[in-house]
């Protein structure tokens, strides 16, 4: 009985390519699903599922506008460059334009440009670093009509700014 050689090697080259193949595709299926929420939100400390939601509706005279909210703030100490999410619901007929003010010296933190529906920030500038404590905050959200920027209905959220 005579061995072939070449074909054995062939079947394992073949595997070999098989299973690269499974694997590549294993990763490409796992980054599509988990990927983009560890790129955009590395920290992966606020996202929206790890934050109590506290969105209420303002009622506008046609239509109303949900204004997300949370109880707490976690950012670090000495940095102006933080984690947050913040965000306009997709819903929303309105632009956002969301500051951060300590309620204490009514001093603004933070202020976005226009945040469209649908929109999320994940990490944002402050004004100043803030050093460690327990800070009483307010997010303070002015809205725009999405066809002409006319001034619309605002809100204030009360929520615990922690710094550690």
């Amino acid at each position: 009985m005579k061995f072939n050689f070449n074909s054995l090697k062939r079947k394992k080259t073949g595997i070999v390519f098989i299973t690269i193949g499974v694997t590549a595709l294993i990763c490409v299926i796992l980054f599509l699903i988990f990927g983009s929420k560890l790129l955009l939100n590395p920290n992966r400390e606020f996202e929206p599922e790890q934050i109590s939601d506290t969105s209420t509706p303002l009622q506008g005279p046609n239509n109303s506008i949900t204004i997300p909210g949370f109880e707490t703030l976690t950012i670090p100490a000495g940095k102006t460059s933080v984690s947050a999410y913040l965000y306009n619901p997709e819903e929303n007929i309105c632009y956002f334009e969301i500051s951060i003010l300590l309620t204490d010296t009514n001093t603004e933190i933070y202020k976005s440009k226009l945040v469209s529906p649908g929109q999320k920030l994940y990490q944002i500038e402050l004004n100043q670093a803030l050093k460690k404590g327990t800070y009483d905050a307010v997010v303070h959200y002015s809205t725009y009509a999405l066809s002409d920027y006319a001034d619309m209905n605002g809100a204030n959220v009360p929520f615990t700014l922690i710094v550690e």
